[in-house]
């Protein structure tokens, strides 16, 4: 459970890889499709 809670109008880190630094996206339809995902819910 995250212990931390999100503020509105405030800016927040993403981080570019994976657990075990593995990477996000094996390929770029995965990256397309988290940046149509995160337009469209937001």
């Amino acid at each position: 459970m995250r212990k931390v809670k999100f503020a509105n109008d405030e800016y927040y880190h993403i981080y570019n890889r994976g657990v075990d630094k593995r990477e996000v996206f094996s390929d770029d339809s995965g990256y397309v499709r988290f940046l149509t995902c995160l337009r469209e819910f937001n």
